[in-house]
């Protein structure tokens, strides 16, 4: 009886760690896109932030707007601005390097934070991922063409705080 007891314990400790794992990530994602949330990606950028002030390496911010997302959203029904949003953050997600941090901030705003990119890297990604998004996406048989706009800010030469080059790469747009 003690055996089972302890197993009976054992599965239920197991259950509620798993169920405690499940709510910390439904607190810390979007759940449309999968991507980290605003509150999630700004302590991320604050990591970021940190190694790069200890390894004395520049940083990269960047600001993503899907500029006719609420023409889309509004024209087409949230069922297809939802989907947009979803397979726009999954382009994003293979563009990336492994090492760069998508979130997504709001509305149809992504941050990406690219840790070693200079202004001239910084700008190359930008451009890159401009072009991913701007191909345009197919959803239900519908062509949906996007406009992205990207403003940039680097660490050190733009700030060193996380406000401070979030507000510079969202007025770069």
């Amino acid at each position: 009886e003690l055996g089972e007891l302890a197993s009976a314990f054992d599965a239920m400790r197991g259950a509620i760690a798993e169920r405690e794992q499940r709510i910390v990530y439904q607190a810390q994602h979007d759940k449309l896109t999968g991507l980290p949330n605003r509150i999630l990606a700004l302590e991320l950028l604050g990591e970021e932030l940190r190694r790069a002030s200890e390894a004395n390496t520049s940083l990269a911010v960047l600001v993503m707007h899907l500029q006719r997302f609420r023409e889309i959203q509004s024209s087409l029904g949230h069922e297809i601005g939802d989907e947009v949003l979803s397979q726009a953050a999954q382009r994003l997600r293979q563009t990336l390097e492994s090492d760069h941090i998508l979130g997504w901030m709001e509305g149809d705003q992504f941050l990406i934070v690219a840790p070693g990119c200079d202004r001239d890297s910084g700008r190359l990604l930008a451009k890159m991922l401009s072009k991913t998004l701007d191909m345009g996406l197919t959803i239900h048989g519908i062509n949906i063409t996007l406009d992205a706009c990207v403003g940039l800010s680097i660490c050190p030469e733009h700030g060193r705080q996380p406000d401070e080059l979030l507000r510079r790469a969202s007025v770069a747009k």
